[in-house]
C-alpha cells in the first residue's frame, strides 16, 4: 500500500482482490459448500435467491449469503405440480 501526495492510500490490485474474495466466492466454491452443481448456483444468483454480483462473464457469490441458503430449511427437490383436472362429463347415449 502506498500514500500519494494528498494522503490517500492506494490499494495494489492483488490487495484489493484479497478484500473481495474475504467475503466473496467463485459459483464452483459456493456449489461445494451449499451441495450442488455451479449452473444451480447460478440459477438461484440470477433468481436472487442468493446475493452475488457479476464480474466479467464470472459470479462472485457472497459467503454469508450461500451460508444462510445451506442452512435454511427447505425441501429437496421439485415442488409438485398444481394442474387442475377437468371436469369429465358422462357421453351421452344416441
Amino acid at each position: 500500500m502506498q500514500v500519494d501526495r494528498s494522503g490517500i492510500l492506494e490499494i495494489s490490485s492483488r490487495v484489493r482482490y484479497d478484500m473481495l474474495m474475504e467475503n466473496h466466492m467463485t459459483t464452483a466454491q459456493a456449489a461445494q459448500l451449499i451441495g450442488c452443481n455451479d449452473s444451480r448456483v447460478r440459477q438461484l444468483l440470477k433468481s436472487g435467491k442468493i446475493i452475488g454480483r457479476r464480474v466479467g462473464r464470472d459470479w462472485l457469490v457472497d459467503r454469508t449469503s450461500a451460508e444462510a441458503w445451506r442452512d435454511s430449511d427447505r425441501k429437496p427437490g421439485r415442488k409438485p405440480a398444481t394442474v387442475e383436472t377437468p371436469e369429465v362429463k358422462p357421453k351421452s347415449k344416441k
